[in-house]
């Protein structure tokens, strides 16, 4: 009641916006009285910076060589008209669109960073604190029963920090790396997802999403084996990843965006399938993970429905399924084969929604969910499934799992700002659940 007579009070303004930085502040006993409470330092992007700074010489360089290379194709193209040099020259093409998005993506990562420096050098705490609004002071005939309403807060000069104790600029960076580490995803709230296909917004044109993928061979070096971790309900494939940029070296391939190449640090296998499509999940599902620095993962989700026919990728997984709790090398294998998409370099049919990791490290991920299925095999999925103990297998688990609707699912294009407002509805090609296709409970 007395709440509700203090709020009568409160001036009817406007909310402030909020402060375009954000600072940290640090708690500090008094008993300290100073030692061992050191202010938190701002970042120092300087590394960071002339790193970006290179990588867009780099990315300059690059484009003129390849709007060269696309010149001197053209003009052999002219004397010597055949199939082979209009494919040279629908490759130059495409390698001169690639470098345009790579220059953009560096100039914009560029843009930010300096922007992030400039934000730590000037900024001043409590500079953009709202205006104090006076409170009005209860009379004597008030009756309201409201005896102490409080007094303005004072507010500390804007170039003073005694106010608050440690109190430091924090980066965007650093909230985006120091996020939601969880170790159950699901209490974010976002995926999982069930896509309703006849809300899902069609775009106008349809951009691939490309990926980039080598067969390596088997005699593989032991920096390029994958690493298999057995978490009793999914299976965790891990890459040692380098800062090299040759594709070799990166065992999982990478997925594109904006130009530039991210490559894929692990891949986590479910039985069923997480998401679902009008209420239906694959048999299984493989999710690429590809991290990015400053914002959120690639992750890619890869049906599998069942097939007479084996998937060569899983047969190699199969042969070296570790126990639960346990852990396993194995070769990479014939990985752009796990799925066509992987194999071709690019994927038109896909749902996009922005959505969360579904597995620890937890945090946010644009997420790319593949209409068209692969395939697995029935016995590679019984075998999948006894050394996953405790996946959901039967349909009344798979009910009891968290599963979430997204705000927006865009169709065919990586831009959920760029889709259009026509609706399409296909028909599904998800299968039932593994448990009742099998008879497995």
């Amino acid at each position: 009641h007395s709440l509700l007579e203090v709020l009568k009070w409160v001036p009817e303004t406007p909310p402030a916006s909020p402060p375009q930085v954000t600072w940290l502040l640090k708690a500090c006993p008094s008993s300290a009285q100073g030692n061992g409470c050191a202010d938190i330092k701002p970042e120092d992007l300087t590394a960071r910076l002339k790193s970006a700074q290179e990588a867009q010489s780099a990315s300059v360089i690059q484009l003129r060589n390849d709007k060269a290379h696309l010149d001197a194709v053209l003009a052999q193209l002219e004397n010597k008209s055949t199939a082979e040099m209009v494919n040279m020259a629908l490759d130059a093409r495409d390698n001169l669109r690639a470098a345009v998005g790579g220059l953009t993506g560096a100039k914009e990562s560029v843009k930010l960073l300096n922007t992030w420096t400039t934000q730590g050098k000037t900024a001043k705490w409590d500079s953009d604190k709202p205006a104090a609004v006076p409170v009005p002071v209860a009379n004597a005939g008030n009756k309201s029963g409201v005896n102490n309403i409080p007094k303005p807060v004072p507010v500390a000069n804007p170039g003073n920090k005694s106010g608050v104790k440690n109190a430091t600029l924090l980066a965007t960076s650093f909230v985006m790396q120091e996020g939601l580490k969880l170790e159950d995803c699901s209490a974010l709230r976002q995926s999982p997802v069930d896509i309703d296909e006849g809300s899902a917004v069609a775009a106008a044109v349809r951009e691939p999403l490309l990926f980039r993928m080598k067969t390596v061979q088997p005699t593989a070096s032991p920096q390029q084996k994958l690493r298999i971790f057995n978490r009793a309900d999914h299976l965790r494939i891990e890459a040692a990843l380098s800062q090299s940029t040759n594709i070799q070296d990166w065992p999982l391939g990478a997925v594109l965006s904006e130009g530039r190449s991210h490559p894929v640090a692990h891949v986590d296998l479910h039985v069923p399938g997480e998401h679902a499509v009008d209420g239906l999940e694959s048999a299984a599902e493989l999710q690429l993970i590809a991290p990015r620095e400053g914002a959120p993962a690639l992750a890619v989700a890869v049906p599998l429905r069942l097939d007479n026919t084996e998937n060569k990728w899983l047969a190699s997984l199969v042969e070296s399924l570790p126990r639960p709790g346990k852990e396993a090398a194995m070769e990479p294998g014939p990985w752009p084969q796990v799925h066509v998409a992987l194999g071709e370099g690019s994927a038109t049919n896909y749902f996009r929604y922005e959505g969360s990791t579904t597995r620890p490290p937890c945090g946010a991920a644009d997420w790319f969910v593949l209409e068209e299925p692969g395939h697995v095999a029935k016995e590679q999925l019984l075998a999948l499934m006894r050394v996953l103990p405790a996946a959901a297998v039967s349909g009344e688990a798979a009910a009891r799992r968290h599963r979430f609707k997204p705000a927006l699912v865009v169709e065919g294009s990586p831009s959920l700002a760029q889709a259009a407002a026509a609706m399409k509805r296909k028909s599904s090609f998800l299968v039932a659940p593994p448990g009742r296709e099998l008879g497995v409970r």
